[in-house]
């Protein structure tokens, strides 16, 4: 158990891509083109914090919520991009 603490402790710095990979494969099972469409516009129109991909947005605002604690709108997030994504996200469930 303790080497289980440790190990996790020691990796709290890294940041993993696979809850927005989850989601972008749970979305495609379903058939949702979403992942395609978002990819596509953040091709064409970069995002101010360097994230290229659907799978990155998810991934960065869930580590932000569960892993900090809080989104820091006065910083780093954008509250309308937030919105969005939730949004989205809301939408993209009820099929």
């Amino acid at each position: 158990m303790l080497s289980t603490i440790h190990a996790r402790t020691a990796n709290v710095g890294t940041t993993e891509k696979k809850f927005g990979l989850a989601v972008v494969s749970l979305l495609e099972s379903f058939g949702f083109p979403d992942a395609n469409i978002v990819d596509r516009f953040l091709a064409s129109k970069p995002r101010p914090d360097g994230l290229r991909d659907w799978a990155s947005v998810l991934t960065s605002y869930r580590g932000a919520t569960i892993h900090e604690g809080y989104m820091d709108f006065e910083k780093k997030h954008d509250v309308n991009d937030v919105a969005r994504v939730c949004n989205h996200l809301k939408t993209s469930s009820r099929g």
